[in-house]
């Protein structure tokens, strides 16, 4: 029994290394900083860049997930709108308790 659970752990690593192998033009952090040349060669695709991977989403029922859009799943939220902004030269003017829900934002630029 113990080796058959040992072969699965075993099983387990190697895949998960092999599912994780890095893409071909990625630097990973390799470099401290780029070397000036990366425009030179075109498998440079990418410095200090993660590896594309999909999109995932929960849907709460089979039936909102076969319609397939995350704005069918309910623990979705879009955040496009309208969002407060407020600009300072230095940080120390900034609005220091801004996070609290009663804060008044209402002489703040909005953002489209």
């Amino acid at each position: 029994m113990i080796r058959v659970v040992i072969g699965l752990i075993v099983c387990l690593v190697v895949h998960c290394h092999i599912a994780q192998a890095q893409l071909e033009g990625f630097t990973y952090g390799a470099q401290e900083s780029p070397s000036g040349k990366e425009w030179e060669s075109p498998s440079h695709i990418a410095h200090n860049k993660e590896q594309p991977r999909a999109t995932f989403y929960s849907f709460k029922s089979v039936e909102s997930a076969r319609k397939v859009l995350p704005e069918n799943s309910a623990y979705w939220q879009s955040l496009d709108g309208n969002w407060k902004f407020n600009w300072v030269k230095h940080p120390n003017e900034r609005p220091i308790d801004f996070y609290q829900p009663d804060f008044d934002v209402s002489n703040w630029d909005d953002i489209p």
